[in-house]
């Protein structure tokens, strides 16, 4: 009796860890790695060619810095670099810096008590910010998005008037300067953008001052934007989460808890219902991974399988206001955030989960 008494007890263990197992392998694992030089949130992060990461500016000790560094993955440590020329918060992926063709990192706008027009190139070579030419107007939490010609959008944005814009403007790396193209159909900040397999831009969501369910595209063969369908309005933030899906489609997060997920599809230029969302941590740190799948970056955040259109709970991260990126190996890097002071160095490491 003692025996099966034991062999119970001992199946009943094995069950629960084959069951946490389970659940810890579908949801990925997230490690930490090495810690930031200094804390900081709403700070920019952007990929250089050789895999490192440079992570730039946002906010420490509540001031607003200039200060940035580089992540190695291959050393797992962060080491300081070249600061910028201006300190500048940045507005999560909405307002981010951007690496460029010629493997240089373009910095725009941003916050320091005032609304920048300002943008700065950084030189991975060198370790060091350069200025480059200027916006035709200060914007805080426009999207900026890299086009296949090379140009950058920087589209919308509020000024330093704290007027929502509809204009837009394209960076040329070629001749480092701005200049105007078409503007969006809706005046917003905080939108999010993303760069559809043909080409074109996604706008969707944002602020003008309540949170928008419009989108639209860009057309970089024409200048133009044109309005494309409409969101479900239960948006709970303006900062959406946006992922570009292996098949093409948009996967938009950030509704009302309980509610659906939308898809956008390019070549019908509508939206659908997939997974519900029944996860508080919800904005705009969606990144697809290499398996395919989503994963939002939280304190408590989400996966979304692609492959069934539903949603698990994903691994705990490190605090609101991250900022995150997809390393050349697959992983994901987050870093920093703010959940209450001190700000955080912390940094780690997501691995997703394997698909059969």
């Amino acid at each position: 009796m003692q025996v099966r008494n034991f062999l119970c007890k001992l199946s009943i263990v094995f069950f629960i860890f084959a069951t946490a197992s389970s659940l810890w392998a579908a949801a990925g694992k997230f490690v930490l790695t090495g810690s930031m030089t200094v804390g900081r949130a709403l700070h920019g992060v952007a990929l250089l060619p050789d895999g490192k990461v440079l992570v730039a500016g946002g906010i420490s000790d509540y001031q607003d810095v200039a200060s940035a560094e580089v992540y190695d993955p291959s050393a797992s440590k962060f080491t300081s670099t070249g600061s910028m020329s201006d300190a500048r918060q940045f507005c999560g992926l909405a307002n981010h810096p951007v690496t460029l063709q010629n493997g240089k990192v373009l910095v725009t706008g941003g916050y320091n008590g005032q609304v920048l027009a300002t943008a700065e190139l950084y030189d991975e070579s060198s370790g060091s910010f350069s200025q480059t030419g200027s916006m035709s107007i200060g914007r805080w939490c426009p999207t900026v998005t890299l086009l296949k010609t090379g140009k950058v959008l920087v589209a919308g944005g509020y000024d330093s008037n704290g007027t929502y814009q509809s204009s837009a403007e394209l960076y040329d790396p070629k001749s480092g300067t701005f200049s105007a193209t078409g503007s969006m159909t809706t005046a917003r900040d905080s939108a999010m953008a993303t760069l559809l397999t043909n080409g074109k831009v996604l706008i969707v969501g944002g602020s003008n001052p309540t949170e928008l369910s419009s989108a639209e595209i860009y057309d970089p063969s024409t200048g133009k934007f044109k309005a494309t369908g409409s969101l479900p309005a239960d948006i709970t933030w303006p900062y959406l989460g946006t992922a570009l899906l292996k098949n093409g489609d948009v996967l938009v997060t950030g509704f009302a808890q309980g509610n659906a997920a939308q898809l956008y599809n390019p070549k019908t230029g509508k939206f659908s219902s997939t997974g519900t969302e029944n996860f508080t941590d919800v904005g705009d740190t969606d990144i697809a991974v290499n398996t395919g799948d989503v994963i939002n970056v939280g304190p408590s955040g989400y996966l979304y399988v692609a492959s069934k259109g539903t949603f698990a709970a994903g691994p705990a991260m490190i605090a609101d206001y991250s900022s995150a990126i997809r390393l050349k190996n697959g992983k994901v890097l987050v870093c920093g955030g703010l959940d209450s002071a001190p700000y955080e160095d912390k940094a780690g490491l997501y691995t997703a989960p394997k698909r059969n």
